[in-house]
Formats: C-alpha cells, sequence, structure tokens
C-alpha cells in the first residue's frame, strides 16, 4: 500500500511540474506535441487540437514535448522561433507550479496540524490550542482550520 501512495504522490508532482511547462508554452504561443505522465509504451492517449494527451506504462516521470524543441522547425509557434523571454517562462514554468505546490501542501499541514508545543529553559512548556476558526485569507478555500487562540503554560519537560 505505501509504495502504491508513493507512486500516485510522484506522480502528482510530476503532473503539476510538466503542466507548468505546458500552460506556460500554451500561455507563451508554443505549440506542444505531446503532454504525458509517465515513460515508456504508451497506455491511453487522446489527441485534442495540435497536442497529443498520454498516460504511459512507467509512472516515473513525463513530459511536455513541444513544437521544435529538438529539431529545426519553421513554424512561428516552434520553442526556438520565440523570443528568449517566452522559452525561459516556459522552462521555469515547472519549477515554479513546483514551488507553488509546496506552498500550498506547506499551508494545508500546518492547518490540519492544530497546535504545538514549545519547550523553555527551565522546564516551562506552552501548548497552542486553537479554539475559533481562522481569519487568514485562504479561510474560505479551506474550510475547519484555525488561527492562533489560547496559550497555556505549564511544568513541562
Amino acid at each position: 500500500m505505501n509504495i502504491i501512495l508513493s507512486i500516485l504522490i510522484l506522480g502528482a508532482i510530476i503532473l503539476i511540474h510538466e503542466l507548468g511547462h505546458f500552460l506556460m508554452a500554451k500561455v507563451c504561443g508554443i505549440g506542444v506535441v505531446e503532454f504525458s505522465l509517465g515513460m515508456g509504451p504508451r497506455l491511453f492517449s487522446v489527441e485534442m487540437g495540435e497536442t497529443r494527451y498520454s498516460i504511459k506504462a512507467f509512472p516515473f516521470g513525463g513530459s511536455c514535448a513541444m513544437l521544435g524543441e529538438d529539431e529545426e522547425a519553421d513554424e512561428e509557434s516552434a520553442f526556438g522561433n520565440k523570443s528568449v523571454w517566452a522559452r525561459i517562462a516556459v522552462v521555469a514554468g515547472g519549477p515554479v507550479f513546483n514551488f507553488i505546490l509546496a506552498f500550498f501542501l506547506a499551508m494545508i499541514l500546518v492547518g490540519v496540524s492544530g497546535g504545538y508545543t514549545l519547550s523553555c529553559k527551565g522546564g516551562r512548556s506552552f501548548t497552542r490550542r486553537c479554539d475559533y476558526p481562522c481569519q487568514w485569507p485562504f479561510h474560505p478555500f479551506l474550510p475547519g482550520f484555525y488561527n492562533l487562540c489560547v496559550y497555556s503554560s505549564g511544568k513541562g519537560a
């Protein structure tokens, strides 16, 4: 079960990364030949517009193959025929989406954890307990999260 969960999480991270490249390519007017999740032979694929969307046999990796990425192409929508800033945006799109994913996962983990205990010198500890809904900006999207509420101090290790 842990292996399957690990593969699904890795697949989600790869999907977000490749989605960053894909969306930036579309925004910059670069033709995307194939958007695939996985490597090896295709298990499933569908073609919509100029792009083939594929799921491949081995769930380790993915790709966003763009027109003119590996070879010279005369089309205006080829990767090599776009401005340097457009190419930089497409290449940076994957890592930027990874940072965005990490930010939202951190917000979810902090919100779900609900509290913590801070041990100080002298054997005192302070515990944060959350009792009321938070007021932070993402509250409408993540209901049930709680904000800093009550600190109680006591003798602790």
